[in-house]
Formats: structure tokens, C-alpha cells, sequence
């Protein structure tokens, strides 16, 4: 019990950043605890919150998650529920009420100083279109939609580079693909389809067997991408070359 406490209580720090988030949580929430009268800020702020986080750092919780859902790396998400930045913020204009704004700015400045700037994490790039979305994912994207009939309702497979994987259903919910944020993002092993596409030369052989016993009928390549031997070898007839891709569709049988 007492590793998954201290694991439990990493996932907890974790999740707040750089720690300072937590450092002005917990000075908030007791004097909530001990401030605040009206009982539905105090199951808002207090009591549910405060439940949550005993259960989540106690391992009943963690070892039913892990029992019902099998996610392990999911178990942060619980965290979602513990409303930290309201909580502080409720706290600080209460505890000062004359001086609201300037406090409130204060605090801001804090929390804001705390984390980092996301616009440096690799994934965020300037918008190129209204969906805010890689352009060249969507061109991509069309072209197989416009192979298969955009119209047709039923699901689109398509093996696409990891690149686009994190951006392709939130253009179109029909696409689905072999491997996807799990192995890209979050370095999740055992897929077969991911650690062929992803190795130093695309073992063609191989991948052709693993999307055919999954069924999907679009493959896309870089040109950058070492292959093992065309495509086209394997019964994959080339649809579409652009922005240094390759849009390729299983020949029917």
C-alpha cells in the first residue's frame, strides 16, 4: 500500500506543475474549511474536493480504477473533478474583499507564473485554417475521403503517420487507424502496426500482413520514410502524392 501512496502522491504533483499551483491550493482550501458558511460553496470547495483527493492518494480507489478500466496512465484524470484554480481564486477575493481586483491579479500572476507557456510544447503551431488543424493533415485526409466517397457514413481505416494521428479524428470522426495516441504520446508498446510503420525502414512485407488482418485499406508514407520495398509490390495502388506524402489504397481482391 505504501508504494502506491507515494505513486499516487507523485501522479498528485505531477499533475499540479511546477508544485506552486498545490502551494496555493492548500492554504486556500483550509481556510474555506474554516471560513466559509454557506453550505453549497462548502461541498463545492471543501468537502467533495477534499474526498476526492484522500480517495485518490489511498490505494481502495487506484486498485479499483485499475480493476474496472485497466487504464493505469489514466488514473491522473480523477483530478480533473478538484476544482484547484476556482478554489484558489474563491479563496483569495473572500479572504480579501476590499482589495478583490488587486488580490485576485496577485494570485493570478502566481498560478500563471507557476506553470509554463504551452505555446512551447511541440504539438502547438500557429492556426493554418478555421479548424486549427495541420493543413497538410487535412489535405491528406480529403484525399482519402474523396477516394472513398466523402459521403459514405460507414468508418474510413487508414494508417497515417504519427504526426497526423492526434488530429485526424477531430476532423472526421469516421477515420480509424491501427495505432494511435497511446503509442505516439504516451510510449504504450505491444502494437504491431505501430513498431513496424515506426522503425528505421518500413518492413512492407510485414505491415502489409498486419493492415489486411485489421482491415484497413489506406496507407499513408512519407517520402522521407525508408520502405522495405514498394508498395505497390504488395498490392497498394498509389491515389495521391502531396506535401511529401504518399496516399496509398488496397487493391480490391
Amino acid at each position: 500500500m505504501g508504494d502506491i501512496i507515494r505513486e499516487n502522491w507523485s501522479v498528485l504533483l505531477s499533475y499540479t506543475g511546477t508544485k506552486l499551483l498545490f502551494a496555493l491550493y492548500v492554504p486556500a482550501f483550509v481556510f474555506l474549511l474554516l471560513k466559509e458558511k454557506e453550505r453549497w460553496k462548502r461541498y463545492l470547495f471543501v468537502y467533495a474536493p477534499g474526498l476526492l483527493l484522500m480517495l485518490f492518494l489511498f490505494s481502495p480507489l487506484r486498485r479499483l480504477y485499475d480493476m474496472i478500466l485497466n487504464e493505469a496512465d489514466t488514473y491522473y484524470r480523477l483530478l480533473w473533478l478538484v476544482p484547484f484554480g476556482m478554489t484558489i481564486s474563491y479563496a483569495a477575493v473572500t479572504a480579501a474583499e476590499r482589495y478583490r481586483v488587486a488580490l485576485f491579479a496577485v494570485t493570478a500572476a502566481a498560478v500563471v507564473l507557476g506553470g509554463s507557456l504551452v505555446y512551447r510544447d511541440a504539438i502547438v503551431s500557429r492556426a493554418e485554417n478555421r479548424f486549427h488543424l495541420s493543413q497538410v493533415m487535412i489535405d491528406v485526409a480529403n484525399t482519402v475521403l474523396t477516394h472513398r466517397d466523402a459521403d459514405e457514413d460507414t468508418a474510413i481505416g487508414v494508417c497515417l503517420p504519427p504526426e497526423f494521428v492526434q488530429q485526424v479524428r477531430q476532423y472526421d470522426g469516421r477515420f480509424y487507424m491501427p495505432f494511435g495516441r497511446a503509442e505516439v504520446h504516451w510510449g504504450y508498446t505491444g502494437n504491431l502496426a505501430y513498431n513496424l510503420y515506426t522503425a528505421e525502414v518500413i518492413d512492407m512485407e510485414e505491415l502489409d500482413a498486419e493492415l489486411r488482418r485489421r482491415s484497413i485499406p489506406y496507407l499513408v508514407i512519407s517520402d522521407a520514410k525508408s520502405v522495405s520495398l514498394s508498395p505497390a509490390q504488395k498490392g497498394w495502388e498509389e491515389i495521391a502524392a502531396l506535401h511529401g506524402y504518399r496516399v496509398w489504397c488496397r487493391k480490391a481482391e
